[in-house]
């Protein structure tokens, strides 16, 4: 009796030894005054626009590494998951920032993508209009940029959901706000011919048009339905190149 007693008490002494543990991960030490936690991550931010993931994981970690509790650096991650399609990781990612950082929109914004990746279409919208609305109360620093992130994230949400008139206006309002913003402009370019491509077509090549990258299953779909495989390829979004560094 003694004996299975006292292997309860070191059993639960290792765990709480290893909750504690993980409750308190350890900082790392900054190695430079540029060495911060908001300057990895708005580098992180500048590499997921132009499309390097592995590079932008990679300052997304190290801001993380400075502070554990960094919620924006957890929001950077969730995008780099969506770009992955690991729904599940980038779900885990935007909440987790929220729990650290209940302000911080982009999260929430990010949390509408995933909610649209899942096919909840409706929920995802509400999200990413309650972030847009939510962000004047925000922590987030700029305003106007987490404006034009939350409309131009929810025109792709309105066109995965074959809302084409809505996802112009959204994209129209990106443009409303940077006049000079070349993703907005290209969306609605891409937009118009994506339109014209499924014009009288059946749902299931709208939707499969509308996806970033088509799958051998999908392939499979299209030459069962016969449909217009050229024009197909040639109207959807093309794949991005992108992988972690070794």
């Amino acid at each position: 009796m003694k004996i299975k007693i006292a292997i309860l008490f070191i059993t639960l002494f290792s765990l709480l030894y290893l909750i504690g543990c993980g409750a308190g991960q350890k900082a790392r030490e900054a190695a430079s005054v540029v060495d911060t936690p908001e300057i990895h991550y708005d580098r992180g931010k500048v590499l997921l626009d132009q499309e390097k993931y592995g590079d932008a994981m990679f300052e997304f970690e190290q801001a993380v590494s400075l502070n554990p509790k960094f919620a924006p650096a957890y929001e950077g991650m969730a995008w780099i998951y969506l770009e992955e399609q690991n729904l599940e990781s980038a779900m885990e990612m935007a909440n987790k920032s929220l729990d650290l950082d209940g302000k911080w929109v982009l999260a929430k914004i990010a949390r509408a993508e995933v909610k649209a990746k899942q096919g909840k279409y409706d929920d995802a919208i509400d999200e990413a209009k309650d972030a847009i609305n939510d962000i004047p109360k925000s922590s987030v620093p700029d305003k106007n940029k987490a404006r034009v992130q939350g409309y131009m994230t929810l025109g792709d949400i309105y066109k995965e959901a074959n809302m084409y008139n809505e996802a112009q206006d959204a994209y129209g309002r990106v443009l409303e706000l940077d006049k000079t913003n070349m993703k907005a402009d290209k969306a609605i370019k891409d937009l118009a011919a994506y339109k014209s491509a499924v014009a009288g077509q059946r749902p299931e090549l709208q939707k499969i048009a509308g996806q970033k990258r088509i799958t051998r299953a999908d392939v499979a779909v299209l030459f069962a339905l016969e449909l217009p495989l050229q024009k197909i390829f040639r109207e959807a979004p093309q794949p991005t190149q992108a992988g972690f560094r070794p």
